[in-house]
């Protein structure tokens, strides 16, 4: 496992850690600022874009979470942790029946998920539209939807759910609904038992 892959795995650990859950049921979205969806071109989000995302969300601090990456968040069971190339969205998830304790079903975190998605795709789209000073440093083309889990042999398993490309149109109901089926495909196909 490369440095990157290593503070995936982590930060799943830690959540499950955290949550008391199974590292089992951890999964982690990524959404991350792209200039180019095709090949390697990560831009950022910038820490006025975080603390507006913060506050419209409702996050709370998590002191001492032992999470890699910048601050650490937490509204309900879903972690946020900062990166400078874009949230993290940690959960413990169900794919069918009734989550209970820390857990959270695929269509509950896929909503979380898709209405931070949405904001900060138009956040993230304006401020490079307009040469924000929050886009200081790189324009943003898109934002990569990206799940990440632990494979049975230990190995990290990351898809791209979709790519968020800003002279489309970003429907959040859709994307909640393309989240939650992806997860429910992937802890299906994925399932360790």
């Amino acid at each position: 496992m490369d440095h990157r892959q290593q503070s995936i795995a982590h930060n799943l650990e830690t959540l499950a850690g955290l949550h008391e859950g199974s590292i089992a049921d951890a999964i982690s979205i990524k959404l991350r600022p792209v200039e180019n969806a095709q090949e390697f071109s990560d831009r950022y989000v910038y820490p006025r874009e975080y603390q507006e995302l913060v506050e419209v969300f409702g996050f709370e601090p998590v002191r001492d979470a032992g999470y890699h990456g910048g601050h650490a968040y937490r509204v309900g069971q879903v972690d946020l942790v900062e990166h400078e190339t874009g949230p993290e969205f940690l959960a413990l998830i169900v794919a069918f029946g009734t989550a209970i304790g820390p857990y959270m079903t695929t269509v509950d975190f896929g909503k979380k998920v898709a209405g931070a998605a949405a904001w900060l795709w138009k956040k993230v789209k304006k401020n490079s539209e307009t040469k924000s000073e929050d886009r200081y440093y790189h324009d943003a083309q898109a934002i990569k939807v990206e799940t990440r889990r632990i494979a049975a042999d230990g190995s990290i398993e990351e898809t791209i759910i979709t790519v968020l490309n800003f002279s489309e149109t970003v429907k959040e109901s859709e994307l909640a609904s393309l989240i939650a089926g992806k997860l429910n495909r992937k802890l299906k196909d994925g399932s360790r038992e």
